[in-house]
C-alpha cells in the first residue's frame, strides 16, 4: 500500500518526501518482502527498483542507490540474467552518482549499461544512443571536453542511422551538439551542424513553419 501511494504521488507530481510513508524505506521494503515471502526474485527486484525510483524522484540519492544496487544484483544473478532491466538501473545509478559528483562511479555504471545494451541490441539502437549522450554529459561536467564531444557525436551518428538523416529528432540533436561546440569555441564545426539542423527542420516541417 505504501509503495502504491508513493507511485500515485509521483504520477501526480507531488513530492512524496512530505509524507511519512517514505520516512523509513527499510520498513516499507521489509514489510513488502514479508508479504512476498516465497515469491520469485524478480518480484523483489521490481519492488526494490520501484522504491528506488521513488527515492530518486525525491532526491534521496543514497537510499535510491542502495535499492538500485540490490535490484541489479538480483537481475544479474537470475538464470538467465535480466540484462535489459539491469542496464536500465545501471544507467539510473550513473545519473545519481553524477549528481553527487562521484564521476568515476557514474562512468563505471554508464559503461556497464552501454556494454549490456550493445550486446543485446547492437550499436544502432536508441537506448544505446541515449547512454552515449549521458556519457557525453558526464564527461563535460567532469571537464573532459574532448571525450564529451566524442560521446555526443557517437550518439548523433547512431540516431542518424536508426531514424534516418532527415528525422526531426536528428535535427534537434545536431542543434544541441552545435550549441555545445559553440560554448567550446569550435565555431566552424558548430556552424556546419547548425546548417544541417536547419535543413532537416525545413525538410521535415516545410520552409514556412514558425520553428
Amino acid at each position: 500500500a505504501a509503495l502504491r501511494q508513493g507511485r500515485q504521488q509521483v504520477a501526480a507530481g507531488q513530492p512524496a518526501h512530505h509524507a511519512p510513508v517514505f520516512d523509513d524505506g527499510n520498513v516499507v521494503l521489509g514489510a513488502a518482502q514479508h508479504e512476498l515471502a516465497g515469491a520469485p526474485q524478480e518480484q523483489i527486484a521490481r519492488l526494490c527498483s520501484g522504491l528506488g525510483t521513488l527515492y530518486d524522484f525525491n532526491q534521496r540519492e543514497d537510499q535510491a542507490a542502495a535499492l538500485y544496487e540490490r535490484a541489479i544484483g538480483i537481475y544479474e544473478g537470475m538464470k538467465p540474467p535480466c540484462s535489459e532491466l539491469a542496464a536500465e538501473l545501471h544507467n539510473n545509478l550513473a545519473m545519481i552518482y553524477k549528481s553527487l559528483g562521484r564521476h568515476p562511479l557514474a562512468e563505471q555504471h554508464y559503461l556497464v549499461a552501454l556494454e549490456a545494451l550493445e550486446n543485446l541490441h547492437g550499436r544502432n539502437h536508441e537506448r544505446v544512443a541515449a547512454v552515449y549522450n549521458n556519457l557525453g554529459s558526464l564527461y563535460y561536467t567532469a571537464n573532459y571536453p574532448e571525450q564529451a564531444k566524442d560521446m555526443h557525436t557517437e550518439a548523433l551518428e547512431i540516431r542518424q542511422d536508426v531514424l534516418g538523416p532527415n528525422h526531426p529528432d536528428v535535427g534537434g540533436r545536431a542543434a544541441s551538439l552545435a550549441f555545445w561546440l559553440i560554448e567550446e569555441g569550435e565555431f566552424a564545426e558548430a556552424s556546419a551542424l547548425v546548417e544541417e539542423a536547419l535543413n532537416i527542420r525545413r525538410q521535415a516541417l516545410g520552409p514556412k513553419h514558425p520553428q
